[in-house]
């Protein structure tokens, strides 16, 4: 039975492929686009570095929405010392924006308030990662208070119980539905390191234990030795006093400062032996559909331009993609589904992964569908007209996206963290234009191995795990 909303849904037909030619020249316009946006922002930006080594990029724009942005990126540790500290470093992000000695959490609220503005703080493996924004004419003085309050946390025992009581009803909350069973499955089949590394996927078993042992000493004894300014990097964009903005820094963060030594961390290419798994889940209208295939690549990797055409033909558009017309178009199987290539910035590894929602008992049927596309494009290729259409959607996607301010402020952000530069970026691009068929070919049978995929369906028809 389809859902009606699938039903009107399917309704909407991919657009046509369209002349080869055609396809090129588009290319070629987006990529002078690309560079030319790329060129002019670089202008904008200055760069530097206090003295305790904290990299910043200031860029002058101004924002459609007339807001300023900060992002700043406290890094910390190493595989080794992070050992075990993973629930510590949620607590600690969550508790530094909840009140300071001399501000509490509602002299917070009005202060954003004040300014238009907010700020969130998220943990990102071993770093943590601060996120403000505000009015142009406010957003300095707006910032500045955010560094104080973040530099002054109270880490209040009110508020480290909530969090705490939070996090433990959360790991109860809806984990034998099809989503949470699949990706459990999914997680247990990823982990190879050891329990205390930062990369392992916990159980909601192992994870409340984890909650259930952090204590207010540890968050605080670990902010204390590990958080600060100088292996960090900062983006500000927006439109305001410059020289303002660097004295804010100079004052605020240059002598924030730690030898705690850090080095990325980033998963490891560990195969896995193909396999298939129909779980139990609890009733719901849908089930759940995940598999991954890894592979020995990294956003640096020569095959790189080659698998992000690939990615886009197999399964970027729900529409005109391999996947979309085979899982939507001709078997109204799914309402949506999901296709990505997730690739580390240094290490040789990545994923490929796909999943669906689908209609409670279908979940073979997806399969069958999802191997066929799989067994198709290894035995016959790709066309070059699927080819022309992925780069030229691709490449006009960076155009779009690099016309809005916002996204340059997050990629000069990733530029300080790794150490890149515009022609670094710009050199990517024209790899991509560059891809041919037999690239894509190639890196088809290179990477897409089915005797290492893995797949996981969990539905209220599915066999209960002992």
């Amino acid at each position: 039975m389809i859902l009606q909303t699938l039903k009107d849904d399917l309704e909407e037909k991919p657009e046509p492929l369209k002349n080869v030619e055609v396809y090129k020249r588009e290319s070629a316009a987006h990529l002078k686009s690309i560079k030319n946006v790329l060129t002019a922002s670089e202008r904008k930006v200055q760069s530097g570095a206090l003295d305790n080594g904290l990299k910043y990029k200031i860029y002058s724009a101004e924002t459609s929405d007339d807001m300023a942005y900060g992002t700043f990126v406290m890094n910390f540790g190493t595989q080794d010392t992070m050992q075990n500290q993973k629930q510590v470093i949620e607590f600690v992000s969550y508790l530094m924006a909840r009140g300071t000695k001399d501000q509490s959490l509602q002299d917070i609220a009005d202060r954003g308030i004040e300014a238009n503005g907010e700020f969130l703080i998220f943990p990102d493996e071993n770093s943590i990662e601060v996120k403000v924004s505000a009015d142009h004419d406010k957003f300095l003085d707006y910032f500045a208070y955010v560094l104080d309050v973040i530099q002054k946390p109270l880490f209040d025992k009110e508020q480290f119980d909530l969090v705490k009581t939070r996090s433990l009803n959360q790991i109860k909350k809806d984990n034998k539905s099809p989503d949470m069973v699949a990706q459990g499955k999914i997680n247990e089949l990823s982990n190879h390191y050891s329990k205390g590394d930062l990369r392992y996927k916990q159980s909601p078993s192992l994870l409340e234990k984890q909650v259930k042992a952090v204590s207010l000493k540890k968050v605080r004894d670990f902010y204390k030795n590990n958080v600060s300014a100088s292996q960090g990097e900062i983006v500000l964009t927006g439109k305001f006093d410059h020289e303002q903005a660097k004295q804010i820094l100079q004052n605020k963060l240059s002598h924030w400062s730690s030898h705690n030594e850090f080095r990325l961390i980033e998963n490891d290419y560990v195969p896995v032996t193909a396999q298939s798994h129909y779980l139990f889940a609890e009733p719901r209208e849908f089930g759940a559909y995940k598999s991954f295939i890894d592979i020995p690549l990294s956003k640096q990797s020569e095959d790189t331009p080659a698998m992000w055409v690939m990615s886009y033909i197999l399964g970027e558009s729900q529409l005109s993609s391999r996947l979309g017309k085979e899982l939507r178009e001709k078997n109204a199987l799914v309402y949506a589904f999901g296709f990505g290539l997730d690739l580390n910035q240094v290490n040789e590894a990545g994923r490929i992964a796909i999943e669906a929602n689908y209609t409670a008992g279908n979940g073979k049927l997806i399969s069958q569908a999802i191997h066929k596309v799989l067994n198709d494009v290894l035995k016959n290729g790709v066309t070059e007209q699927e080819v022309e259409f992925a780069k030229a959607a691709l490449l006009q996607q960076d155009a779009t996206r690099y016309e809005i301010d916002l996204a340059m402020h997050d990629l000069f952000a990733k530029q300080l963290k790794f150490n890149q530069d515009m022609k670094y970026q710009i050199d990517k691009t024209q790899q991509l234009a560059k891809v041919t068929k037999a690239d894509v070919d190639a890196v088809i049978k290179k990477y897409i191995k089915l005797d290492q995929f893995v797949e996981v369906m969990a539905d209220q028809y599915g066999k209960m795990e002992k």
